[in-house]
């Protein structure tokens, strides 16, 4: 986003929230007091009341804030669809999907409704463990091998990102569990960075340049004033792994 902006002519601060709503709250505040021209937001705080009033420029990237604010999105559904039925495809029987907290409103629920869309489908009990996006390595590993120990009948999993795919691959191997002889494990992002560390991960790839480039566009329309600006999916695609 910052490369296309630059040859806009624009300048762009980037913030990390942490996660704090305060300091998302300092962010907009800089936008609603004009100090800069438009926002993009993509982190997973909750309950900031400033986005349902403020008809400044904002666009959200994978993150619903406001009825009134674009979202930028991969389709989701779509990409959950792809990733169950490979799992299906390969053999799989008891697939388990790894998900956001339910409370966390997020187009990540359209990937956990399309895994249980499907396995009602097949006539199969859809299963989503929840872990939170925000809390460490160690503490979703834990949540992994509770899946584990709770399930050991599990030969497939849809994770909701390649961050808990490439660690859920780790923990099963605590319960000799290998993919993909055993066991069949589908991400969801497909970043470069991802492919590079993870070759093994077969993964449903969210088109990120388009996504980013699209941001750009719908803010940089809202900046011009336009009031009929609609939020965009994108289509995604499956990335086989390297040993499949």
């Amino acid at each position: 986003m910052e490369k296309r902006f630059d040859r806009l002519g624009y300048r762009v601060l980037m913030g990390n929230s942490q996660n704090n709503p305060a300091k998302e709250q300092d962010y907009l505040k800089l936008l609603l007091n004009h100090q800069v021209d438009g926002l993009i937001v993509g982190s997973h705080n909750q309950g900031i009341s400033e986005y349902q009033k403020t008809t400044r420029p904002i666009v959200s990237i994978e993150r619903f804030v406001g009825k009134q604010i674009p979202v930028v999105s991969s389709d989701n559904y779509q990409g959950g669809l792809l990733a169950v039925q490979r799992l299906l495809n390969d053999g799989c029987k008891h697939i388990i999907h790894t998900n956001y907290p339910i409370n966390l409103v997020s187009p990540n629920e359209l990937r956990q409704q399309a895994y249980e869309d499907l396995m009602n489908r097949h006539h199969r009990k859809p299963i989503t463990y929840s872990v939170s996006f925000d809390v460490s390595d160690e503490e979703k590993e834990r949540v992994f091998r509770k899946m584990f120990r709770e399930h050991p009948e599990v030969d497939g999993i849809f994770a909701d990102n390649d961050t808990n795919a490439s660690l859920i691959i780790r923990v099963g191997k605590e319960f000799n569990r290998h993919v993909p002889d055993d066991l069949k494990v589908v991400g969801y992002d497909g970043a470069n960075i991802t492919r590079t560390l993870s070759p093994e991960l077969t993964t449903i790839q969210q088109p990120i340049p388009e996504m980013a480039t699209k941001a750009v566009e719908l803010l940089l329309q809202l900046i011009d004033g336009k009031t009929d600006v609609k939020s965009v999916t994108l289509p995604v695609k499956m990335i086989n792994s390297t040993t499949a």
